[in-house]
């Protein structure tokens, strides 16, 4: 039986989260603290397994402390500012093994509960797929099949069944990535048998009633990046692990860019900005998105006022920065609901800066010709922009990924940072007028193509979900 595919009914709201040992082997990093205060780009250790047992539904929150335990509480408080309670255990054997961290909490847990590594950076989906799942022993092992990783604890799995676990065991065939879901009768069994002198978890895993579950089971598609990303985890025991873990962390939140210039030029910029951003300044993505905007209608009053070169110009700063803040704040764990207005804001300058832009042509040759191309052009972009969200949310997936002539043509397809390579080249050749009538027809092509497609496959979905009673009658010939 796969556990893979069998959610449980009940949704845990209960973790553990082991925070006791040292992390010797950071070596300075965490000579004056315990590891899971260590920051990994300016967050916390602590605090990212925190704020994503939060965003997956718990609620009461165990914390084993040990080395140095007194700064982890003073850190972490009452868990109210991650929405969480939050109690605190104490392994005054912090040096031995971690099972020990799990019997101090047994007075505090009841029922189900995750366990969570506290040095473990782990992927909410992965956090959320756990809580859900049944157990059908004692403890349920989320582990990866897909490679070895030096120093992980290894698994012999047959079924879905643990017969063997350690470091060194000779056969292995999966990896212990640090998360679990624990039944009470786990508990009890793991209180046993640290009683009886077995300090190391992966030991107590070893003689209990364990199953698994294989991360690469859960979707790996994620709507909101337009991309496949695998689900991801990470262990920090040395400061390459911690180095490695940030660029997972930036790579694993780095939207797929539709067009070409933010694929191939933005992006790389983009990635070598948001980490000595995130690990070294207090700037928060909000904060980022403000500037971007006030940075925005400079752009808008410089072309209002004829000065075409020096806006064009600024509006390429405005492109870099509109990836930089949602990227900033996937990396910070920091997306909030008032951010989810981005978008619009975009919108708006995006639309100014084509409204002055034709302003500032009307106004050097006159004639209505630019007022009324860039009447056009912000409807029809409005029009397609409108399809393409509308096809997001039925779908559930983004227009660009719908299919390989999809995936190409993203990167052609009319956006703000084609247009501005539009107005640049035609300021250069000394036609700026020329400008508006190329985004115009861009933004004509892109329209029609967006249409053509949405319909389409949304028609073909439709054909697929209706039941076959509500199918049309043939019509008689």
């Amino acid at each position: 039986m796969s556990h893979a595919a069998n959610s449980s009914n009940t949704q845990v709201t209960q973790a553990l989260v082991i925070t006791a040992g040292r992390g010797s082997r950071l070596d300075s990093l965490t000579r004056v603290g315990p590891k899971t205060l260590l920051p990994v780009l300016g967050v916390p250790i602590v605090d990212r397994t925190l704020a994503t047992l939060s965003r997956v539904g718990i609620r009461d929150v165990v914390i084993t402390v040990g080395f140095e335990g007194d700064q982890v509480r003073r850190h972490v408080g009452d868990g109210a500012r991650f929405g969480l309670w939050v109690r605190y255990a104490c392994n005054d054997h912090w040096d031995a093994g971690n099972a020990r961290s799990v019997a101090a909490a047994k007075p505090l847990l009841s029922g189900d509960f995750l366990l969570v590594m506290g040095d473990h950076l782990v992927d909410e989906r992965i956090v959320a797929a756990v809580a859900r799942q049944e157990i059908p022993g004692d403890v349920l092992v989320a582990v990866d099949r897909t490679g070895d990783r030096e120093g992980a604890t290894r698994l012999l799995i047959e079924g879905e069944h643990v017969v063997d676990i350690g470091k060194d065991i000779a056969r292995w065939n999966a990896t212990d990535i640090g998360v679990f879901r624990c039944s009470p009768k786990f508990l009890v069994k793991a209180d046993a048998l640290v009683a009886a002198g077995i300090d190391e978890l992966a030991d107590v895993i070893g003689v209990v009633d364990a199953d698994t579950f294989d991360i690469a089971t859960i979707p790996a598609y994620v709507p909101n990046l337009r991309r496949t990303v695998r689900p991801w985890w990470a262990d920090i025991d040395t400061p390459a692990d911690a180095t490695a873990a940030e660029c997972l962390l930036i790579d694993n939140s780095t939207k797929e860019a539709s067009d070409a210039l933010a694929r191939w030029v933005h992006r790389p910029i983009e990635n070598a900005l948001v980490a000595p951003l995130a690990r070294s300044t207090p700037i928060t993505p909000n904060q980022v998105s403000l500037g971007v905007n006030v940075v925005a209608y400079g752009v808008t009053a410089l072309y209002a006022s004829g000065l075409l070169l020096a806006g064009s110009l600024l509006s390429f700063v405005v492109g870099l920065g509109d990836g930089l803040d949602g990227k900033l704040a996937r990396v910070k764990q920091q997306v909030s609901k008032v951010g989810s207005l981005e978008h619009a804001f975009d919108m708006l300058y995006e639309y100014s800066w084509v409204l002055a832009l034709a302003w500032a042509i009307h106004r050097s040759r006159g004639g209505a010709a630019p007022l009324v191309l860039a009447g056009v052009a912000v409807a029809v972009i409005a029009f397609y922009r409108s399809v393409y969200d509308q096809y997001g949310k039925q779908a559930g997936h983004s227009l660009d990924d719908a299919g390989a002539f999809d995936r190409w043509f993203r990167r052609v397809a009319g956006r703000r940072n084609l247009y501005n390579l539009w107005i640049l080249a035609c300021i250069l050749a000394g036609a700026p007028a020329a400008a508006l009538w190329a985004i115009t027809a861009h933004a004509c092509v892109t329209g029609l193509v967006y249409a053509l497609r949405a319909t389409t496959l949304l028609r073909r979905l439709d054909r697929v979900a209706r039941p076959p009673s509500q199918e049309e009658p043939a019509t008689p010939g």
